[in-house]
């Protein structure tokens, strides 16, 4: 690199970095569109996207009740709730 050339340097090493991962990524959405449809992302949210994928992000207790099937009636059982 000279003084007469950095502009055309700086440009490379940008561009090199943008896309050093690309292949990674390739592989990346392979893999995601064997699994799932992508027309289906044009319809949701990034949200709704990361809902589906990594679940809420908060789990209330009714929410734990509702998939809970008690063993018994114990104190502890009761405790627990």
């Amino acid at each position: 690199m000279t003084h007469e050339n950095y502009k055309e340097y700086i440009d490379l090493v940008v561009k090199t970095r943008v896309n050093e991962a690309s292949k990674q990524m390739e592989w990346v959405k392979e893999g995601i569109e064997f699994v799932v449809d992508t027309k289906i992302f044009s319809m949701l949210s990034y949200e709704d996207v990361i809902k589906r994928a990594c679940g809420m992000a908060e789990i209330t207790v009714e929410a734990m009740k509702r998939i809970t099937i008690p063993k018994d009636d114990s104190k502890t059982m009761k405790m627990f709730w």
